[in-house]
C-alpha cells in the first residue's frame, strides 16, 4: 500500500474540489443584467425613466400578461381600454373630426411616485388579461388636480 500516492490523491481531490467551489460561489454570486434590472424596478428611489429602462431589459415584447406579472409582481391593476378613436385636428381655425379604428387594449399599471408605469398589451376577443402578449411600456404622469371653485375661501 502506497500511503503518500493516496495522500497526494486525497489532496489533489480536496485542491480540485476547493477550486470548483470557489467557481460556483463566484459564478453563482455574480450579478446578472436581469438581477440589476431588477434591483432599478423596486428600488422606491428608481425614477420613471430607469424603471423604464429596467422593464425593457425584463420583458420582452410578445411576453404574455401573467409572465409580466410574475416576473414584475403582483401589485399591477389590469386596465381595459376599448370603444371607438377619433382624430381631431384644426382645419381654417375650425376642429375636425375624423373617425379612426376602434381601440382594443389592455394596460398593466404599476403605481410609482408621481404616476404609473403603464404595460401596454394588445387586446384580442375571448382572450383573458393574463394571455395577451406585451407590447410596449409608457410612464403615465398624475395630471395635477385642478382647483376646486368650490372649495375656494371667500374673500
Amino acid at each position: 500500500m502506497n500511503i503518500s500516492g493516496n495522500y497526494a490523491n486525497v489532496v489533489g481531490f480536496a485542491a480540485t474540489s476547493l477550486v470548483c467551489a470557489l467557481v460556483v460561489f463566484v459564478v453563482g454570486c455574480a450579478r446578472t443584467p436581469q438581477y440589476e434590472a431588477l434591483a432599478v424596478w423596486r428600488s422606491p428611489t428608481s425614477s420613471p425613466e430607469e424603471r423604464l429602462d429596467a422593464v425593457a431589459k425584463l420583458i420582452p415584447v410578445g411576453m404574455t400578461g401573467a409572465e409580466v406579472r410574475r416576473t414584475l409582481g403582483e401589485q399591477g391593476v389590469w386596465t381595459h381600454w376599448h370603444g371607438p378613436s377619433a382624430n381631431l385636428s384644426t382645419e381654417n381655425g375650425a376642429i375636425v373630426g375624423r373617425s379612426m379604428e376602434d381601440h382594443n387594449y389592455w394596460t398593466l399599471e404599476y403605481q410609482i411616485p408621481g404616476g404609473s408605469i403603464a404595460l401596454f398589451f394588445q387586446g384580442a376577443p375571448g382572450k383573458l388579461p393574463e394571455e395577451l402578449k406585451f407590447v410596449r411600456a409608457a410612464f403615465r404622469k398624475n395630471l395635477e388636480p385642478a382647483s376646486d371653485p368650490l372649495k375656494r375661501e371667500a374673500r
